[in-house]
């Protein structure tokens, strides 16, 4: 008999199954990412039941999207209704994706249709990072996503996925920008411009900075500076390269906001902005779903 709709997680026996299939240390398991986890589950999933189309979470490992937090440890997939196998697990929000491609010898639904899929449990913020990555990425445009919504009038999560995609832009190049955009905005501050490039006297470029604003004849840089930047920066080039073009742009009479991730959460972030004067923009009817 096929499992038609279910979104109970994984037992901790089934777990212990699955990393035993891979490992003959059972500790091993334990010792790879949530991601990493993840993904070998599908695969083990895929191995021992027939006619797998991941999608939801599971799409977005397979995929590589980011999002906030740890993706939950369970594989999300749906399955042709025609099928009758008991290895076949369903899991089913909407019309089977034509678009479907594979991926590490995996069958995942489209970019839009992981999208539509997860707009029915993922929180807002974590939607739209992944969403901003796709936009950046160029893996779909806001039309294709709004056509996809549409086709499905009554799919859950469809009215707060078409309000989130008035915050969604493709200038955000990482989680850590979508989430600092939307700190700003709902501290009700000026929004910034995005990805602004900027030239010295002599038209010579100094860089591509993450946010700015021009404010009473006043020029503010925001530089986000994500971990993975500085990860495999062992002789510190990067830092350097950063210390010039933060050199250059003071020079040029720019005052350079720099943030991490930790001040974004805490925020720190928002202060900064608010000791620089930042003011609050005028009343805007895109409230942020919630």
């Amino acid at each position: 008999m096929v499992m038609r709709y279910t979104i109970e997680p994984l037992t901790g026996k089934e777990y212990i199954q699955i990393a035993e299939h891979y490992y003959a240390v059972r500790d091993e398991w334990f010792q790879l990412t949530k991601e990493e986890q993840h993904l070998e589950m599908c695969v083990c999933a895929a191995k021992h039941r027939k006619h797998l189309m991941f999608t939801g979470e599971s799409a977005r490992v397979i995929r590589r999207i980011p999002r906030l937090g740890d993706p939950e440890v369970k594989p999300h997939c749906l399955s042709d209704i025609r099928k009758t196998s008991d290895e076949v697990i369903y899991w089913h929000y909407g019309p089977l994706d034509p678009n479907a491609s594979i991926i590490c010898d995996l069958l995942v639904v489209s970019e839009v249709q992981m999208i539509c899929d997860l707009a029915t449990s993922d929180t807002p913020e974590s939607l739209l990072v992944s969403i901003n990555h796709c936009l950046n990425k160029n893996l779909f445009t806001k039309e294709q996503l709004l056509s996809a919504i549409d086709a499905r009038p009554y799919m859950k999560g469809g009215v707060m996925l078409k309000r989130l995609l008035r915050f969604a832009t493709s200038k955000c190049e990482s989680p850590l920008e979508t989430i600092a955009m939307l700190a700003i905005y709902k501290a009700g501050l000026t929004m910034p411009q995005q990805q602004v490039v900027i030239r010295d006297n002599k038209r010579a470029f100094i860089g591509c900075v993450d946010m700015y604003w021009e404010i009473s004849k006043r020029k503010i840089v925001l530089e986000m500076d994500g971990q993975s930047k500085y990860r495999n920066d062992k002789d510190g080039k990067v830092q350097f390269t950063e210390k010039v073009r933060e050199d250059k742009l003071r020079e040029q009479g720019y005052e350079v906001v720099r943030s991490i991730w930790s001040e974004v959460m805490n925020g720190k972030l928002v202060q900064k902005l608010i000791d620089k004067n930042i003011p609050s923009r005028r009343f805007s009817k895109r409230e942020f779903p919630s």
